[in-house]
């Protein structure tokens, strides 16, 4: 099954694929990016792979001026309804009302023995920051617009320690990291509440 990551920008600047190969070779993950679909100046869809002719990524960019982009944004808000917290449901759903572009990335390459991983991590920063966006994952949930995971949509079976944020009172985001194999972790993030026992972070990520 395809896995994609998703990035909703709010800005829908120009991101030339001169400027996402000239961050890759500065980190030493050189490629070949194949222009699929463009639109005037713009692409619209590019492959990324290795020099040696193996798939890495496939990046379709939508904005929401089409129709294209508009029911895919409304596909996403009415997936979420049903997620939790709430809090984060509705943060999203006013955020998606000042998104412009949406940046999709068809991973190809999972496997831990290449730089696939690396090159689609710089590729997602690249694109989450200079849209100004937030970040979602399939099987994993929403970022806000500092990296921090405020939406669940993990599966059940899930482990590891993860960075999170949930909303104040004021509207003001709390950050932690905690342990997404706890049940109590998860059920007071699901309630919208910094579980116990957690240290919060005050610093970005």
């Amino acid at each position: 099954m395809p896995y994609f990551i998703r990035i909703f920008g709010r800005t829908d600047v120009k991101i030339s694929t001169s400027t996402i190969e000239e961050t890759l070779i500065d980190a030493n993950l050189p490629v070949v990016i194949n222009i699929e679909s463009r639109s005037g100046d713009d692409w619209k869809s590019i492959n990324i792979g290795t020099r040696n002719g193996d798939d890495i990524v496939v990046i379709d960019k939508t904005t929401v001026i089409d129709d294209l982009g508009r029911s895919e944004l409304e596909e996403f808000k009415q997936e979420i309804q049903n997620c939790n917290p709430k809090s984060a449901v509705r943060w999203i759903t006013e955020f998606f009302s000042h998104v412009e572009v949406i940046y999709a990335l068809q991973i190809l390459d999972f496997s831990d023995q290449t730089t696939g991983w690396d090159v689609v991590t710089r590729i997602k920063t690249i694109l989450w920051q200079m849209t100004e966006g937030i970040i979602q994952a399939d099987y994993e949930g929403f970022t806000n617009e500092d990296g921090y995971h405020i939406l669940w949509q993990f599966s059940a079976d899930v482990t590891g320690d993860w960075y999170m944020a949930v909303l104040d009172p004021s509207n003001r985001w709390i950050r932690f990291k905690m342990d997404l194999g706890n049940d109590a972790h998860r059920a007071a993030f699901n309630k919208g509440q910094v579980p116990q026992g957690v240290e919060t972070i005050t610093d970005f990520l």
